[in-house]
């Protein structure tokens, strides 16, 4: 991975900043996702399909590497859900999305499946009612899984977010036949005030300087109006990554948190230096 790649990567593993994603995404930024019960999973994904080519036949395995996946509990109304939960950072944007996220969630689907069928066959529970075959029984049930996106452009994504948007047809006869798929997708330019305020780790903060970064008037108001603008190290390195933002050495060589205001203030500081000198 590049650098803007691993920095991202691990910002978003922290099991705080994973979970107020999903918050975000699912339940309007309300804490029902609780980070401390966040379980790490390999991101490693592998089905098996079935494959028959020069008269053999077999399975042949299907491998892809998710950024991260971890698996989650939702507890409301005293009863508690299990999900698998996979982010994909995306410091570029990627045009084949739709697919490319589909992939992954088909994949993990098929491996609940190898997983159930093994135990059964293991256990001999499908001798009957013609469950042999299929491995899986009426009664199985798999997790729910849900991919998101996570863009760190400050451009607006105007790749396809749907895998209808991909297909070369307008034919609404074929469309209608053909299965969609849609991305969840979270981009800074699309998130309005209110939603920025929606997070509850400095994630929100961290999309919004994204959001302001190429509109210099507006990212100056942003910064003069706050006394103190607190980031975790992970952050700050995102920032310096996907943005032309530059933080000081002194602001962050050795310490977990930094004074983005501070920083951001001695950025605009040295850029006002830089133009009384050239009129001089």
């Amino acid at each position: 991975m590049g650098k803007p790649d691993t920095v991202t990567y691990d910002y978003m593993k922290q099991s705080e900043v994973f979970a107020d994603a999903f918050n975000f995404l699912l339940y309007s930024g309300n804490k029902v996702i609780d980070s401390a019960e966040l379980k790490e999973l390999d991101t490693r994904a592998i089905a098996s399909i079935y494959n028959e080519s020069k008269g053999k036949k077999g399975n042949k395995a299907v491998q892809k590497y998710r950024d991260i996946f971890k698996k989650a509990i939702i507890k409301q109304d005293g009863k508690a859900t299990y999900i698998l939960l996979g982010i994909e950072n995306q410091t570029d944007i990627h045009y084949a999305m739709p697919v490319r996220n589909m992939i992954y969630d088909a994949l993990s689907y098929g491996e609940q499946i190898t997983a159930i069928e093994k135990y059964n066959r293991d256990n001999k529970l499908t001798d009957f009612n013609g469950q042999y075959l299929s491995g899986f029984l009426k009664s199985d049930k798999l997790l729910p899984v849900i991919t998101l996106a996570v863009y760190f452009g400050p451009d607006k994504w105007d790749g396809p977010l749907t895998l209808h948007e991909m297909l070369d047809t307008k034919d609404d006869v074929v469309l209608k036949y053909t299965q969609n798929y849609r991305i969840n997708l979270i981009e800074p330019s699309a998130l309005d005030e209110e939603e920025l305020k929606m997070f509850t780790s400095d994630l929100g903060r961290v999309l919004q300087i994204i959001k302001y970064s190429e509109d210099s008037a507006r990212f100056k108001e942003y910064v003069l109006e706050k006394e103190e603008l607190i980031l975790s190290k992970e952050a700050g390195n995102v920032i310096e990554n996907v943005t032309s933002i530059k933080i000081p050495d002194k602001l962050k060589d050795g310490k977990k948190e930094i004074d983005m205001c501070l920083a951001l203030r001695e950025i605009i500081e040295e850029e006002n230096n830089k133009i009384i000198k050239q009129m001089e």
